[in-house]
C-alpha cells in the first residue's frame, strides 16, 4: 500500500512539474510579444462610373504609424475581415439614390487584393487574390449600412498574411457587375461614394 501511495505521489508531482513548466513557457511567450489590430478605412468617391466596371484603390501600410514602428518585428499577420457599404449614389440623371423608392441591384460586387510590384500594378492576372464576393447587392440594403462583412477565405488569408509582413503596399480592386434588368451594355452612375474597411491583426516581438 505504501509503494502504491509513493507511485501516486510521484505521478502527481511529475504532472505538477509539467503543468507549471507549461504555464511558465506560456507566460514567457506571452511576455515576448504583443498584438495590435489595424483598421484600414477606405473612403472612396468615384465620378462618371458605369456598370459593369472596376475601381482601384491603393493602400500603403507605411502611412500608419503603428505599422511603421513595428514592421521590422512582425512575427505574424492575420487578415481578419472585410466590410463594405455604399454611402451615396447618383443615378443616370444625376439624381441622388433614394433607398425608399429606387431599386438598384448589382448581380455581384467582387473585391480583389493585389500587392504592388516594382512600383506598380503587376500585369499577371494570377496575382489577383479574391477577398470575396457580395451577390445580389441591393443598394438599399447596403446604403449607409456597415454590417455586410466578408470573411476572407483561409487559403487567400494565409498568402496575404505572409506577404504583408514584407510588402506594405497593395491595391484593392472592386469589380461591379451589370445591374439587374439593365437595358444597354453600360449603366451610368455619375457619382458613387463607397466605403469599406479591412481589419488586420499583427503580432510583433518585443
Amino acid at each position: 500500500m505504501k509503494n502504491k501511495n509513493k507511485y501516486i505521489i510521484l505521478t502527481v508531482s511529475l504532472l505538477s512539474v509539467l503543468f507549471l513548466s507549461s504555464c511558465y513557457q506560456n507566460t514567457i511567450d506571452a511576455l515576448s510579444s504583443f498584438k495590435f489590430q489595424l483598421a484600414i478605412l477606405f473612403d472612396s468617391q468615384y465620378r462618371n462610373k458605369f456598370a459593369p466596371d472596376t475601381t482601384i484603390d491603393f493602400i500603403d501600410l507605411d502611412d500608419y504609424k503603428q505599422y511603421r514602428d513595428n514592421k521590422d518585428r512582425i512575427k505574424k499577420a492575420q487578415f481578419i475581415q472585410f466590410n463594405y457599404w455604399i454611402d451615396s449614389l447618383h443615378l443616370a440623371n444625376n439624381r441622388p439614390f433614394n433607398p425608399k423608392t429606387d431599386n438598384v441591384e448589382f448581380e455581384f460586387i467582387k473585391f480583389y487584393l493585389v500587392f504592388q510590384e516594382g512600383g506598380g500594378m503587376p500585369s499577371d492576372p494570377g496575382k489577383k487574390l479574391l477577398l470575396g464576393t457580395f451577390n445580389n447587392v441591393n443598394v438599399s440594403n447596403y446604403y449607409r449600412n456597415p454590417e455586410h462583412i466578408l470573411v476572407v477565405p483561409e487559403d487567400v488569408a494565409k498568402i496575404i498574411e505572409e506577404a504583408v509582413k514584407t510588402n506594405p503596399r497593395f491595391y484593392i480592386i472592386s469589380e461591379y457587375s451589370k445591374v439587374k434588368n439593365q437595358q444597354g451594355p453600360k449603366e451610368s452612375f455619375p457619382y458613387i461614394w463607397a466605403r469599406f474597411d479591412i481589419a488586420i491583426r499583427f503580432e510583433v516581438s518585443l
